[in-house]
């Protein structure tokens, strides 16, 4: 449902490679995703959003770890924040609080257990999203099949509270380099939720989704 001329531009490429859809109505970010999902074809998914960049690298080193390492269900990388106007102090603020949010981890290996990053981070009572934002994560399908996809119900942290699932359940793959760009901007939906309080139930949602696998609630979490 773009109204900014996305669909005209991608239509000029003709490109045999490239499958268009567009959304006769807005679905949201989450819904969106949720569709793009259920579109994709390929055995691994690799998330891009709009006015984010992904490096020349960063999918033969995303899948590189994938193909070395079967039990890997998520992979991630650091990744470079980029402010659309610099001197905006939100933007600052976010940059410094979130760039390094990784460290919530401690030290990360190239291939990592994936309840044990949960355990960490879930005593850091999920404060920050520690793996970053889609445009720098890659997963499998036989991940999402088995812990579903976005929550349409949580309003900021949707990717974060997929991640959690996701890596409860998996190896999860760490690049520590920057492979992506992820843009701040003004009039974002992330600035637009933060700004309106609109995420303030996300950590419960979260939470609740957690408890819905047996084999969270019957091992003692």
């Amino acid at each position: 449902a773009s109204t900014d001329g996305t669909l005209e531009r991608v239509r000029e490429l003709h490109d045999p490679r490239i499958r268009l859809y567009s959304n006769s109505r807005n679905l949201g970010h989450s819904g969106n995703w949720n569709r793009s999902l259920s579109l994709a074809r390929g055995r691994l998914i690799k998330f891009l959003c709009a006015d984010d960049v992904l490096y020349p690298d960063c999918l033969a080193a995303m899948v590189a770890l994938f193909m070395a390492h079967p039990s890997i269900g998520l992979v991630f990388s650091l990744r470079d924040v980029e402010i659309e106007v610099p001197e905006e102090t939100a933007g600052r603020v976010w940059r410094a609080k979130h760039l390094q949010a990784h460290e919530i981890f401690g030290d990360l290996d190239e291939v990592n257990n994936g309840p044990a990053l949960v355990r960490r981070w879930m005593d850091s009572r999920f404060a920050r999203n520690a793996v970053g934002e889609p445009t720098n994560v890659m997963v499998t399908r036989d991940c999402l099949r088995r812990v579903g996809t976005f929550n349409l119900r949580v309003r900021q942290r949707a990717d974060m509270d997929l991640w959690v699932r996701a890596m409860f359940f998996h190896d999860v793959g760490f690049i520590g380099r920057p492979l992506a760009r992820y843009l701040i901007r003004s009039g974002s939906v992330t600035n637009v939720n933060r700004a309106s309080s609109l995420s303030w139930m996300d950590r419960l949602w979260l939470f609740e989704g957690l408890m819905s696998y047996a084999e969270i609630t019957n091992g003692g979490w």
